[in-house]
């Protein structure tokens, strides 16, 4: 669970995490974080631990995330253009027969 620091985000270890886990979700390396964080062993983390973020981290992520978004609202858009153009196909074909 992140939450906001003095620029960089605080996240609150989770069941089942790990330093590298939490790094690829923020677009940087658990070595990064280690280093950060001065944790000495980045196999042992524990529920309920803080790590700072650095925040160009977030920055990242954020951007990561947003362009992720804007792929996806492009394909959509390519899709209903495809849908549209046959709609229109079998408009005027129904025209010609109607007509």
């Amino acid at each position: 669970m992140p939450d906001q620091g003095k620029g960089e985000i605080i996240y609150v270890v989770q069941k089942g995490d790990s330093l590298s886990k939490i790094a690829e979700k923020y677009g940087t390396t658990w070595q990064v974080l280690a280093e950060y964080n001065n944790i000495a062993n980045p196999s042992l983390i524990y529920p309920g631990q803080k790590i700072k973020i650095p925040s160009d981290a977030k920055e990242k992520a954020e951007k990561e995330e947003l362009l992720l978004r804007i792929d996806k609202l492009e394909q959509e858009i390519k899709a209903l253009k495809t849908e549209n153009t046959l709609l229109n196909d079998k408009l005027n074909k129904i025209k010609e027969i109607v007509g």
